[in-house]
């Protein structure tokens, strides 16, 4: 369902004007890039592989009943999750020789997604004076995030074993934070350099 209408978009505004000038952005990153650089970036399959595998499938707190979290335990997956992210999104970013690249557009994905884990811990370790609970932070997390996670499991072809555990994941994360998949699915903004 997402990855057709992705696919056709991205014909449509072929077919319509030269890619190069197009821009497109998540919503929620704020950043436009070509088209042709998020084209590139989301063919990256060994890349968004290990991206989802170690800062989604292998994080708990991104998908994991609240209920069967502990706080303190949270608190330390998210700053791990953090870590990583802003790791591999230098690495990446180091690689990038334009803004516009495919790294850059790869590194800022996860630099947003560290971010909403860094916003996460701050809200748990704030949580005794703003009254939130675990199950709160962490729904909130996950609807900030996974617009971001389902960009990059949909970029992986069908038959894929991890874009089969990672929609198992989502699907599980989805039903603990009592989220339905029209909250946390990627809106685009499409704009044109002319």
């Amino acid at each position: 369902m997402i990855p057709e209408k992705l696919k056709q978009l991205f014909e449509v505004i072929g077919a319509v004007s030269n890619i190069t000038s197009i821009y497109i952005n998540i919503k929620s990153i704020k950043s436009p890039f070509p088209v042709s650089s998020v084209e590139q970036a989301l063919s990256q399959s060994q890349t968004i592989e290990k991206i989802l595998h170690v800062s989604f499938i292998r994080k708990q707190v991104a998908w994991q009943k609240p209920d069967l979290e502990i706080t303190d335990w949270c608190k330390n997956s998210l700053i791990d999750l953090r870590n990583n992210c802003d790791m591999e999104s230098d690495n990446l970013l180091n690689k990038s020789v334009s803004t516009n690249d495919h790294f850059h557009f790869l590194g800022s994905l996860l630099r947003s997604y560290g971010s909403y884990a860094d916003e996460a811990y701050k809200d748990l370790v704030n949580s005794d004076r703003s009254n939130k609970s675990l199950e709160q932070v962490l729904k909130k997390f996950r609807k900030n995030s996974y617009p971001i996670i389902i960009t990059l499991i949909f970029s992986l072809k069908d038959g894929n074993t991890n874009k089969s555990e990672s929609l198992k994941k989502l699907e599980v994360g989805l039903k603990n934070s009592n989220l339905k998949m029209q909250q946390v699915i990627p809106k685009w903004n499409v704009s044109s350099t002319n």
